[in-house]
């Protein structure tokens, strides 16, 4: 059986069928192995034009995910699957480890790199000045060690960093890109998240006595041997004020996490520290200020890709009120993804 046909099935196990748009990003994932043997790298393809992966880029809900968690699934070789969140905390921590070498760098990527031969990226996107020319050095050694890569993206290359002033700095990474990926667009119009009706037992508005009562009433029934009391936890070596905290559930405020600075590396923390995340009180005012709104779309990039649950209250409908913020990307994305999380979600409530 070929490696596409082996994929094919593997999904239709899953009741999930390709449409053609995600048939032509197969042919080309197929190409970086034969049949999913180990050892089946194929050099020809990267020998022309020097190709070292597969970029698949595209709307929210097109597969993408599905279609890289499944080649990851059936490849036979040394592999990692990262979020690319993760992947830049993990590497921000190998250098603080290494601090006191002039060689930091180059160590911290060669431990990275020991004994990867595949390693495939899910939401590459970049918003973060400081973060931008850190990952095209990252990227270029990553390709230096022969590492073929997989990655997944909202954006096509010419896209990521959309702010002009940090997309000149940008481009010789995205170049990069250009050069050494397959660019792959999955510009099917279904968003695939959204077929499914929406559970919106997991979101609350107005900010109210009523709402305040069901976010009790929701927290003691995840928890029932916690006290409901304002107390604090450690997040990434800082401390946050919270209203309950239990051994899977958390309940804090939505400007504790959000209008505080606050980075990715915190929600990475909080999403290993607890399953389910309650978040009050989000209102309009904070959503005027677009670094409170970008910490808030990241907070849904880790929790989501953490497969974390969300229950947030909100002065309105959050759709509206995202739509009204200010300074927001990716506003498709999250909101496809806060769909998702709501149709996931399991109320222990009846």
């Amino acid at each position: 059986m070929s490696f596409e046909e082996s994929f094919r099935l593997s999904l239709a196990d899953r009741g999930i069928y390709l449409d053609n748009a995600q048939e032509a990003a197969l042919s080309t994932l197929s190409l970086l192995v034969t049949g999913g043997k180990k050892g089946g790298w194929i050099k020809s393809l990267f020998s022309k034009d020097d190709k070292r992966g597969v970029y698949l880029w595209g709307e929210p809900g097109r597969g993408k995910t599905v279609l890289m968690d499944g080649y990851y699934e059936l490849v036979d070789t040394s592999k990692r699957r990262v979020h690319f969140h993760e992947f830049l905390r993990d590497m921000h921590q190998r250098m603080a480890l290494l601090s006191g070498s002039k060689e930091r760098f180059k160590i911290a990527t060669k431990e990275f790199c020991e004994g990867i031969d595949l390693l495939c990226f899910d939401e590459f996107h970049v918003h973060d000045i400081a973060d931008s020319v850190f990952i095209g050095k990252v990227l270029e050694a990553l390709l230096s060690h022969g590492i073929r890569i997989v990655a997944t993206s909202n954006y096509q290359p010419d896209g990521l960093m959309p702010d002009p002033v940090s997309h000149e700095r940008f481009k010789p990474t995205i170049a990069l890109i250009n050069k050494h990926f397959d660019i792959v667009h999955l510009d099917g119009k279904q968003d695939y998240r959204t077929q499914h009706e929406i559970d919106h037992s997991c979101f609350f508005d107005p900010l109210d006595a009523r709402t305040e009562r069901a976010f009790e009433r929701l927290f003691k029934a995840m928890e029932p041997q916690t006290t409901i009391e304002v107390c604090h936890i450690e997040v990434a070596n800082r401390w946050i004020e919270c209203h309950a905290v239990g051994r899977k559930a958390v309940w804090t405020d939505f400007d504790m996490l959000c209008k505080a600075q606050r980075s990715y590396v915190d929600y990475l923390d909080l999403a290993e520290q607890f399953e389910v995340l309650m978040l009050s009180g989000m209102t309009a005012r904070s959503l005027e200020n677009p670094n409170t709104v970008k910490r808030f779309l990241w907070l849904i990039d880790v929790l989501y890709d953490k497969d974390k649950g969300l229950v947030l209250s909100s002065e309105r409908n959050y759709e509206v009120m995202l739509n009204n913020a200010s300074g927001v990307d990716d506003l498709n994305r999250t909101l496809s993804r806060l769909h998702e999380m709501s149709r996931t979600f399991k109320s222990p409530l009846p």
